[in-house]
């Protein structure tokens, strides 16, 4: 019987620098769409790094 190996997802990490310069981006009205092409980042993970922000 052959045993299959698990395939890990690898997670990557970002600093609090990177993710705060991404949202004043944002703020400042660049598009969420480029700005996730650009960085290389889902727009969902740009949109949840937003939601924290205000919520401090």
């Amino acid at each position: 019987m052959r045993q299959e190996q698990k395939k890990r997802r690898t997670y990557r990490k970002y600093d609090v620098a990177f993710k705060v310069e991404a949202v004043n981006q944002m703020k400042q009205g660049r598009s969420v769409k480029d700005l996730s092409l650009t960085l290389g980042i889902s727009e969902g993970l740009l949109y949840k790094w937003k939601g924290q922000s205000s919520g401090q």
